[in-house]
């Protein structure tokens, strides 16, 4: 059983109560109703001594309250005569207690003994700012954040309002007990000097985003619930069953009766297809011994989980609201289960919900997008990509971040190295939305080197027709052309690439690439043709190289000097991991990546191998559901088979580290 009562509660119940005022108390201002609604819960922000839920079971209790309550504004030397303030406490006291009995006479009872869910807003509050952006859309740096949070602890006592609000306004749960005591704040002398100061004026701006966070944090509930189809029939279930029981991993203390709930099916063609009403809270559910037919793979229910049941209302079936369509609306492309697609159950603010409901009604309206032809010539803008959302989807520091933009736009020309899985494709992919400030694949161009891969197939050169041969122009001839009709910066990525002959690839391109070679008045004749070439200031090129790989030769000096390098290393120890771990909350998951950790300090060490040669964290990450069979899987086939590899002729230490890597899945 709770122990606790969550924030949303508590403020759903404090939003009701301001509007039976508004009913029953007509001639009453909005600020009267405010501060009789912030009186009501004195004794239960303050902790007076008393159990806020007994004092209205009834009227002797409500009495001896009083009593409390003049004894705490007394001691705690708090203004005004304490005998007149704790009389005005106990009016709005019972005009709560007439509310209780009238819309929940249950609650005095079910609440007696319980506290608001033990939640520190403070670091709630910081988390969510490192989310927001400035006016220019870049995140809010680590100062600034760290100014807003001291501006909010510090300002009461600056202005000298201790004795008449909480000094720490993280007390403050909802707007509106915030907004009164901001109020009070203001009534100062003192305040109206504040603001023309630096530190006022970002006190102003903390309030304001404070005020913003309490909004969400404090808004009616509505959850996304997320299924694999590779491990449960979910369009099946939805098409057969009225009601279905779903497992909470996530916001348990959140989640509650009476909230609405999307059912989203992720993989292909991924989206909401259901929605519904949470029957209960979150309840325990005993181990699960019922077969469940739509199941395709095991669970693990050697352990009790929490869990609730769903009355499914409508099915969207055939009419999916896709995740696609949700992530070109400025609104839901921040929805977490975009953003961060490994959980199962995921948060829905107001006015994403009412953008998911425009998609259902057929009431969406497709913003047109505006296209300059003579800035992007054929190609359509993409939705917005920052750095905030390269930090939330590489698992890389804000500050190495800074240092790899910074090298590639001063170089033109990086290479990301590193040990086998640490994401360098991904992470130089979205290394070129960030700089582009766009998910804009027409500026974007991947290509993968190999052994025979030749200055023909990349620059230009001859190849077989109907006719005989035809001069044929390859992949990096035309993407220099396209970016040099157009601004804006361009990024050709190239994987594996000290896999090709380098020099024979590039041929005479080799001297154009350099980053003061860039432009008009840098031109070469081409090979195959009269024609002069240069390569544009606009175009960056991003390479990967896998240090692991044996079969590789140095890079050749001329190359390796027009190319910065930088590392990427394995990111279990990141923020970013530790928190996508978190999320997947199954402990099989947590053992074999504490044993990853250590082998890989082992191959470091190892001579004949060394930190090239560590298991990298893109092994791990995965939209699907970690569960047994998706762990054994990875440890079979993905692992192991690169242990082999490695230590060809160390049978022991396959053996020891098989054995290891095995027994997380049975508590070793």
């Amino acid at each position: 059983m709770e122990d606790t009562i969550s924030i949303q509660k508590i403020n759903r119940l404090r939003r009701e109560f301001r509007e039976y005022l508004r009913e029953t108390k007509p001639s009453w201002s909005d600020n009267s109703i405010s501060v009789c609604s912030s009186d009501s819960f004195y004794a239960f922000n303050n902790n007076v001594g008393v159990d806020f839920w007994d004092i209205f079971s009834n009227d002797e209790k409500l009495q001896n309250a009083r009593v409390k309550i003049e004894e705490y504004l007394d001691e705690e030397n708090k203004p005004g005569n304490p005998k007149q303030r704790a009389r005005e406490y106990m009016v709005a006291m019972k005009e709560f207690m007439e509310f209780l009995a009238g819309t929940h006479p249950s609650i005095p009872e079910e609440w007696k003994g319980m506290g608001v869910s033990d939640l520190n807003l403070k670091k709630m509050f910081q988390e969510w700012l490192k989310k927001q952006t400035d006016d220019s859309k870049q995140p809010l740096t680590k100062e600034l954040i760290s100014t807003y949070i001291k501006s909010l602890l510090k300002a009461v006592s600056q202005l000298g309002v201790e004795n008449e609000i909480d000094e720490d306004l993280f007390e403050y749960v909802s707007t509106e007990d915030f907004q009164v005591a901001l109020e009070q704040m203001k009534k100062t002398p003192r305040y109206s000097i504040y603001l023309q100061s630096t530190e006022g004026q970002q006190f102003e701006i903390a309030c304001g985003l404070y005020i913003k966070f309490l909004e969400q944090l404090g808004e009616p509930s509505c959850w996304i619930f997320q299924a694999n189809p590779k491990h449960y029939k979910i369009d099946q279930a939805i098409g057969d069953l009225d009601k279905i029981v779903w497992t909470v991993a996530q916001y348990k203390k959140q989640i509650k009766e009476g909230d609405k709930i999307y059912i989203w099916r992720s993989g292909k063609g991924g989206g909401i297809i259901a929605s519904g009403v949470a029957e209960n809270d979150p309840i325990e559910m005993l181990p699960n011994h019922i077969e469940d037919p739509y199941r395709l793979t095991p669970e693990d229910f050697s352990k009790a989980v929490l869990g609730v049941s769903i009355r499914i209302e409508r099915k969207f079936l055939d009419s999916v609201v896709l995740r696609t369509d949700l992530m070109q609306d400025q609104r839901t492309k921040s929805l977490e289960i975009i953003k961060f697609p490994n959980a199962t159950n995921y948060p829905v603010l107001k006015e994403q919900e009412a953008v998911i409901e425009s998609f259902i009604d057929d009431s969406y309206m497709i913003q047109p997008i505006t296209v300059d032809d003579s800035k992007t010539d054929q190609y359509m803008q993409s939705d917005s990509y920052t750095k905030e959302d390269f930090l939330s989807e590489v698992f890389l520091s804000a500050e190495k971040y800074d240092t790899l933009s910074g090298l590639l736009r001063k170089k033109k020309n990086i290479i990301l190295q590193g040990a086998p899985g640490v994401g360098k494709t991904f992470a130089a992919e979205r290394l070129a939305f960030s700089l582009l400030g766009q998910r804009d694949s027409s500026r974007v161009k991947v290509v993968q080197f190999h052994q025979s891969y030749s200055y023909e197939d990349f620059v230009m050169g001859y190849r077989p027709s109907g006719n005989g041969f035809s001069l044929s122009k390859g992949p990096f001839y035309n993407f220099c052309k396209i970016a040099e009709k157009n601004e804006g910066d361009y990024f050709f990525i190239i994987d594996e690439i000290n896999r090709g002959n380098l020099s024979k690839i590039f041929g005479e391109l080799l001297m154009l690439i350099e980053n003061d070679k860039r432009g008009g008045n840098h031109e070469i004749k081409l090979l195959y043709s009269e024609e002069n070439f240069s390569v544009p200031e606009n175009v960056h090129i991003i390479g990967m190289m896998n240090t692991a790989d044996r079969s590789l030769a140095l890079i050749d000096y001329a190359l390796r000097r027009r190319f910065a390098f930088f590392e990427l290393t394995p990111a279990f120890s990141s923020d970013g991991f530790r928190e996508y771990q978190a999320m997947k909350e199954n402990s099989q998951f947590d053992a074999l990546i504490s044993q990853v950790e250590a082998m890989n300090t082992v191959i470091s060490e190892d001579t004949s191998l060394g930190q090239g040669f560590q298991i990298g964290h893109s092994y791990f990450c995965t939209e699907e559901i970690v569960d047994t069979v998706w762990i054994s899987d990875v440890i079979e086939y993905e692992i192991l088979p690169l242990i082999r590899e490695y230590w060809f002729d160390e049978e022991a230490n396959v053996l020891h580290w098989s054995q290891i890597l095995r027994g997380v899945l049975h508590g070793k």
